[in-house]
């Protein structure tokens, strides 16, 4: 019989942290945090999808250069573990950011390259741009405004030109930047919930139709640098 899969830990974090961060892994790999953005955009989406079809990606498709059976046998568990409470997470709509992704006390700090929001919005990114083909086909039109507000506040840190554009279009100048930066933060916890709120939902009405879930579709892999297509 297999072990079950471990409980997400702090520990754990630091491990695949040390792991996916290592000098040996292949180029375009996945930091923890890019990693626990791109999960959540996942786990919150319309449709589940089989680790088998994700797990690749992680390692932009190359052989993850474990260094044998056991490191193998860690380190896998501990990622599935890590989509396992994405997952739960998102279900119950109580999404939060992972283990050791600390947030910076000024906003503005969070654009920064070494920190864990600016890495969590970019894997945000591209787990929405890799399910969204599934959200484009399932999302009710009255429900699209919602979602942009949503992702648009949880890409926001993913870069400075991208937010003060994102704030030039929402005519948003009665503030200074580092102000309406500190809103976005205060803001995240619901906009993660949102996110969860109506992915689960049209899962949900999905498995409970005659017809059942349609046949998934993937978008392709979208680069880390891409804009959100937030609308």
């Amino acid at each position: 019989m297999p072990d079950a899969i471990p409980v997400f830990t702090e520990t754990m974090a630091q491990r695949l942290m040390d792991f996916l961060d290592a000098r040996e892994r292949p180029k375009g790999t996945m930091g923890y945090f890019d990693l626990s953005g791109f999960l959540f955009a996942l786990a919150g989406a319309p449709d589940l999808v089989p680790p088998s079809e994700w797990l690749p990606l992680v390692f932009d498709e190359h052989d993850p250069g474990f260094k044998d059976s056991s490191e193998a046998g860690k380190i896998l568990p501990t990622i599935l573990s890590l989509y396992n409470a994405v997952i739960e997470e998102t279900e119950k709509e109580q999404p939060a950011l992972p283990p050791l992704c600390a947030i910076r006390a000024s906003a503005v700090e969070n654009f920064d390259e070494t920190a864990p929001l600016h890495h969590w919005s970019r894997g945000l990114v591209v787990g929405y741009e890799y399910m969204s083909d599934v959200w484009d086909e399932l999302l009710p039109r009255d429900l699209v405004e919602e979602l942009g507000g949503a992702l648009m506040i949880m890409s926001f840190f993913t870069s400075r030109e991208l937010a003060e554009k994102y704030l030039k279009e929402f005519h948003a100048k009665e503030m200074d930047f580092s102000e309406r930066a500190m809103i976005i933060v205060d803001s995240l916890p619901l906009a993660m919930a949102t996110y969860a709120r109506m992915g689960w939902a049209i899962r949900h009405a999905m498995s409970e139709s005659p017809e059942g879930p349609p046949a998934p579709t993937r978008a392709e892999k979208a680069g880390r640098n891409d804009p959100c297509p937030c609308g």
